[in-house]
């Protein structure tokens, strides 16, 4: 076979082995799908160096596996490749080398994580910048490259040895990594080092855990072609003993060694280490390092057949593309995640993938979120154990969208399959209903409904769902407040607050802090409402606008006995500005009704009825019991004053 035969053979192969179509790769390399056709057909001879670079890149392979007889993408299985925004992989790859120039390695991660938030147009001055310092320093560089050249064909063969061993350990490796390779003792290994930093060659630079080898920039391409494919796996297996012996401590170091055990056929011994730098990568939040790592993971579980810890792989690498705003990618590796588990036939797995992505989309494209949930569904069937955890999903993805009605079917549906498959999470998933429940009627304000629910779920709690409880105590708490019992509010609101103060969620401690301030105020705690509300203002996000705005109603609230009106009447008027910029319509005919009894009390009567008239249209026209209005508004007045 010619070359191109090959290459169009072996693009062809993975076309078929990964499921995609002919025209999803030239839209990609931005050619047409028929030209394309002809050339993968042999019809056509000619296809240009920069479309066969793309095609390479689509599938995630060098360009030499797609000329090769025996690629290895034959044996390792035919995961979808992790591909990488093309512009962040290009500064990436910038910043890689201006990292292996300036052997700068203790920052490498720090400006991955600055470049993962930066704009298009700031990457793209990154990488304009980078570049041009790199070319500065490979001109002062040139002069002395040719120098080097000139030297490699007069080394001894103990310096090529020696040399050899430092290339295949990698720059910035260890020495004690590059002894083990050249088998030499201490002495005679130092003599040649010395000899080769003579010759300008390598470089010597010693850090917090020794001495570090680092290559010239002319070197960095020098591989040890005179080694057998064997000899080279041995090589791999004593650096990989010797980098196990003298470790280092980053996520990078841990992929590294992965990558040097597969390429010594070790590849059962390079999975937890692969598992290490994925969670390393992981803790430091850089994401796209980690899905990329957990796609190499995959790859090696791939290499010995184990479909079912592959596909789980595949799924912390679509989590970890989510993480990095990469829906796409995400969706990519879910779907492959489940193809791999329906070619092994493990329906318990295809649940588990629905369930990931559709939690992965449920916060910001509910649509995906439910066409995976039913994706589940339709995999699954009843017996499935987790089958009422996807309908539990479903149910909560409806309320997010406000489809109640939906999500009461769905609930409706799970409290029966609980009753009827008895599953071991029974508790969890009715307490998960009655909470959901809860919700449902808390927001029809049908408050005696929601607290039935509510007093259900704490119940049913289970021990790891502290942050659902507090969400039952926090509204269980706001509907004895409406009740007018303060004493029962607070405690609740104070269980919850508790609660989401340890679990480190401030912002909705914060909320719970509001809840509790209008507690405060209503028994006439006045000073301890005021100090709450200083120390909870700064932890409402930007997310909670709503709550901002019931603080400057309470701060009104505050001021108010004290016969401060003006400070009442200004604090009053913003928070009535930021329920309007909410559309909040329940909280602006509240505040508009408290700010006309001010203004009422202060004698601007004309001011005062429009306020009322706004605060009487919103519930007229929402066919509201005005009742509440007022009830909601007595609420803010302190008992005894």
């Amino acid at each position: 076979m010619s070359s191109l035969e090959i290459f169009a053979q072996n693009v062809k192969t993975l076309l078929d082995r990964r499921n995609l179509r002919l025209k999803d790769l030239a839209k990609e390399i931005d050619l047409s799908e028929s030209y394309l056709s002809l050339v993968l057909n042999g019809t056509r001879k000619n296809l240009g160096d920069k479309y066969k670079d793309r095609i390479a890149a689509f599938f995630g392979v060098p360009i030499s596996q797609l000329y090769s007889e025996f690629p290895a993408f034959a044996d390792t299985g035919d995961a979808q490749p992790y591909i990488e925004d093309p512009l962040r992989a290009e500064v990436k790859s910038v910043i890689h080398a201006f990292v292996e120039q300036t052997s700068l390695y203790s920052v490498e991660i720090p400006f991955y994580l600055a470049l993962a938030a930066l704009s298009d147009q700031e990457a793209r001055s990154i990488k304009k910048y980078f570049t041009m310092v790199l070319e500065h320093l490979e001109k002062s560089e040139s002069d002395q490259s040719n120098l080097r050249e000139d030297r490699l064909l007069n080394l001894t063969p103990e310096q090529r040895t020696v040399l050899l061993a430092c290339s295949l350990a990698g720059n910035n490796a260890r020495i004690e990594w590059v002894r083990q390779l050249c088998h030499m003792e201490d002495g005679e290994l130092q003599k040649h080092i010395e000899e080769l930093i003579a010759l300008d060659l390598i470089s010597v630079a010693e850090d917090v855990r020794g001495n570090r080898v680092r290559l010239k920039r002319s070197l960095k391409g020098v591989l040890p072609s005179q080694y057998t494919q064997d000899k080279l796996r041995l090589l791999y297996s004593d650096l990989a003993a010797a980098m196990e012996l003298h470790p280092d401590d980053d996520p990078g170091f841990f992929a590294e060694l992965g990558r040097t055990l597969v390429k010594a056929g070790l590849t059962s011994r390079a999975l937890p280490h692969y598992r290490q730098a994925a969670q390393g990568y992981q803790d430091r939040k850089a994401w796209d390092m980690a899905a990329k790592t957990w796609h190499e993971l995959s790859l090696a579980y791939g290499m010995l057949d184990n479909p079912r810890e592959r596909g789980k792989c595949l799924c912390k690498c679509a989590q970890a593309l989510a993480e990095n705003k990469d829906f796409d990618g995400a969706d990519a590796m879910g779907n492959h995640a489940f193809q791999v588990f329906l070619e092994a036939q493990a329906e318990d797995m295809l649940v588990y993938t629905c369930l990931v992505m559709g939690n992965i989309h449920l916060d910001s494209d509910y649509a995906k979120a439910d066409s995976w949930y039913k994706k589940g569904l339709d995999a699954s069937g009843v017996i499935s154990p987790n089958y009422g955890r996807l309908l539990m999903n479903l149910a909560t993805s409806c309320f997010a969208q406000g489809k109640t009605s939906q999500a009461e079917v769905y609930l409706n549906q799970t409290r029966k399959w609980v009753e009827e498959q008895k599953p071991h999470e029974a508790d969890r998933l009715t307490f998960n209903a009655d909470l959901l429940s809860g919700l449902i009627e808390f927001k029809r304000r049908n408050w005696k409904a929601a607290k039935r629910y509510y007093e259900s779920s704490i119940e049913r709690a289970p021990e790891d769902g502290r942050e659902d409880l507090a969400i039952a105590y926090h509204n269980l708490g706001m509907i004895y407040y409406r009740e007018d019992r303060p004493n029962a509010a607070l405690q609740y609101l104070e269980k919850a607050a508790q609660v989401f103060k340890g679990c480190g969620l401030e912002n909705r401690w914060a909320c719970t802090g509001v809840e509790i301030a209008k507690v405060h105020i209503r028994e006439g705690r006045i000073q301890e409402a005021a100090s709450l509300l200083e120390n909870i203002t700064d932890k409402l996000g930007r997310t909670n606008r709503t709550e901002l705005g019931w603080v400057f109603l309470l701060k009104a609230c505050i001021e108010k006995p004290k016969g401060i009106y003006g400070r009442a009447r200004t604090m009053a008027s913003r928070a009535l500005d930021i329920f309007n910029q909410q559309e909040s319509q329940r909280d602006i005919a509240c505040a508009a009704l408290w700010l006309c009894n001010l203004l009422e009390a202060t004698g601007d009567i004309t001011r005062a009825q429009q306020l009322r008239n706004t605060a009487y249209t919103i519930y007229s026209r929402n066919h509201w019991d005005l009742r509440e209005l007022h009830r909601e508004c007595s609420l803010l007045e302190p008992k005894h004053s």
